[in-house]
């Protein structure tokens, strides 16, 4: 095999690897360096690296016999040999047959030259970006040698190769930056989304608080005004009997109103009770969520008696279709949120901008099998466009924004769905067709929770 031959078997090998491209610059060097000494036939070859200034060159990377090491404390300047750096930012490469008399070297002779047994140096510079950053030094020792144009191209392509190999280098870097910067904005905007969801969640929950108590403002109002009148009528039946004048159609009409007042007061106060526990267990729920066994259909009445005051409005006939003895074990404060959320949007969204519907409704059907939960949610208000259908579950999205509308009650149906309960959801709807969500919940989360556990272990 001829010398062009094999130092052209040489250079395509080392350009079609692989390890060149990987961005390990290290693995890359090596790997240069390696082909240059067979390629050439020689004991010493290195790579340089330029300061940013220009003004001296640091060892990368050299191999001597056949071992590879690492000395960046070796450095030469310019200051001490102004020739050769003249020479490297002048020329292509630097062919110096004669190292020790050569221009652009013989600065090397005394100090290095001799010590080292150099008689021959070819120098190519790396190129990064346009701009010269190092160069690939090959050294010949024993007796002199004159380097062949095959050989001086040889050099030129590794030095270029390792530019290559820096590009590579930079753009694995900008990778990983990138990564991390997309990890650290990530991380930032599940952090803010959360306070937002949280936010939203509150905002939710402070309605409910504003409508339940206007909701029990009325009946203990009711209640007041009936003390109110006891308290008159007892005033009025003590007087008549300390002046001894307290007749028989008195009592009567006395014992009769506080029947009434009495009946009014009793009503009234239930029923402010009754919206507070319904509150009080549903806002309970809706902030902590905890594992438990209870009766759905019983659960789904008290969550919408607790939003009685946002319904209203509307007045919308709502209708609840769950077995009585369907008993679930899951969240009930994420479902408590499910519904109050999709009452909320239906109310918000599906009613308000619905004109005078004659006969608003919603309706909440449950089934179920072995193993799984289905929960459909229906309402027969304006309905959605195929394109916002599209986005209405993403954070944000909203067709109220001037209304006030924040785009997250949707989006927290979606997680606590998928996330908190471990289910599917889907929507359908056309424009004036209402909206339905489907789901499809475990009956047995607890169940599943030990399944999916004893699989990963």
């Amino acid at each position: 095999m001829t010398l062009l031959n094999h130092l052209d078997d040489k250079l395509l090998y080392v350009s079609q690897s692989a390890t060149i491209d990987s961005g390990d610059l290290d693995a890359a060097g090596e790997l240069l360096l390696s082909s240059l000494a067979d390629g050439l036939q020689i004991e010493r070859v290195s790579i340089w690296f330029f300061n940013r200034k220009g003004t001296a060159l640091t060892v990368k990377l050299a191999l001597h016999h056949g071992q590879f090491s690492q000395k960046g404390a070796f450095e030469i300047t310019r200051q001490a040999f102004p020739r050769y750096f003249a020479a490297l930012h002048s020329e292509r490469a630097i062919i110096a047959d004669d190292a020790h008399h050569h221009p652009a070297t013989l600065e090397f002779s005394d100090d290095y030259l001799q010590a080292e047994g150099i008689s021959s140096m070819l120098d190519a510079p790396i190129r990064h970006r346009g701009e010269m950053v190092g160069i690939v030094c090959a050294e010949h020792t024993g007796d002199g040698r004159q380097w062949t144009a095959p050989e001086v191209r040889f050099v030129a392509a590794h030095a270029d190769l390792y530019g290559r190999a820096l590009s590579a280098c930079e753009r694995n870097l900008y990778e990983r930056q990138l990564i991390q910067q997309n990890a650290a904005l990530e991380q930032q905007v599940q952090e803010r989304t959360a306070k937002l969801l949280e936010a939203e969640k509150m905002a939710a929950l402070g309605k409910l608080v504003a409508g339940v108590a206007h909701e029990v403002n009325t009946p203990l109002g009711v209640a007041v005004t009936a003390i109110s009148h006891c308290e008159e009528m007892r005033g009025r039946l003590q007087r008549s009997f300390d002046d001894k004048a307290l007749t028989h159609t008195q009592l009567n009409d006395y014992l009769s109103e506080t029947a009434q007042a009495y009946g009014l007061l009793s009503n009234n106060l239930r029923r402010a009770s009754t919206l507070v526990q319904n509150f009080k267990r549903t806002a309970v729920d809706q902030s902590h969520f905890e594992l438990s066994t209870f009766l759905l259909g019983p659960y789904l009445h008290t969550i919408v008696a607790s939003l009685r005051p946002l319904l209203k409005r509307y007045a919308p006939q709502v209708v609840i279709d769950c077995p009585s003895d369907l008993e679930v074990t899951t969240y009930p404060g994420a479902l408590a949120q499910i519904f109050t959320n999709l009452i909320t949007n239906t109310c918000e969204h599906a009613f308000a901008e619905s004109g005078q519907l004659r006969s608003p409704r919603i309706d909440i059907h449950c089934e179920h099998d072995e193993q799984v939960l289905y929960c459909i949610y229906r309402d027969n208000g304006k309905g959605m466009s195929g394109s916002n259908l599209e986005h209405a579950f993403e954070p944000f999205f909203t067709t109220n924004r001037t209304g006030g509308g924040s785009g997250l009650g949707l989006s927290i149906v979606f997680n606590l769905v998928h996330q908190q309960l471990g289910g599917e959801l889907a929507l359908s709807s056309q424009p004036g067709q209402g909206l339905t969500v489907s789901m499809q919940l475990p009956l047995n989360y607890r169940r599943v929770a030990g399944e999916k556990a004893s699989h990963s272990a």
